[in-house]
């Protein structure tokens, strides 16, 4: 068996995180509002969540940094995007929760949410477990 790559084992990771968080949206959107709506309440979360995400982000652009193809690429953009979210909720929480709570408030939305996520996590198990 080939040995893995980097990307492979983030996506085996990532993706199937982000397929079962998608499920639990268009499952169960009305839970995601209610913690949607707690995230947004306390500050403490949104610090967590921040923390969390810029974290994640730096780890995964310190081992994987290759914007060589679509699957690559799109681990270091969603690295990138982890860490410009991170970072901004560290910075400036409110304009972080001004611009997503819509969105994280909204049954439609985290629906819409939902079936990105899914999407885009089929995308990334599939690749990372070479089924694609």
């Amino acid at each position: 068996m080939a040995e893995l790559s980097a990307a492979e084992i983030i996506g085996r990771i990532i993706g199937p995180l982000y397929v079962v968080v998608g499920l639990g949206m268009l499952v169960n959107p009305a839970a995601y509002k209610r913690m949607g709506e707690a995230f947004i309440d306390q500050p403490a979360l949104t610090y967590l969540g921040g923390a969390m995400a810029l974290a994640m982000g730096l780890l995964v652009l310190a081992v994987h940094y290759d914007w060589s193809g679509l699957f690559p690429g799109a681990i270091t953009l969603l690295a990138w995007i982890a860490v410009f979210k991170g970072a901004t909720l560290l910075l400036a929480p409110q304009l972080v929760m001004k611009i997503s709570a819509p969105l994280m408030t909204s049954i439609t939305g985290l629906r819409a949410s939902g079936i990105f996520a899914l999407a885009l996590g089929a995308y990334l198990a599939g690749k990372g477990f070479r089924l694609m």
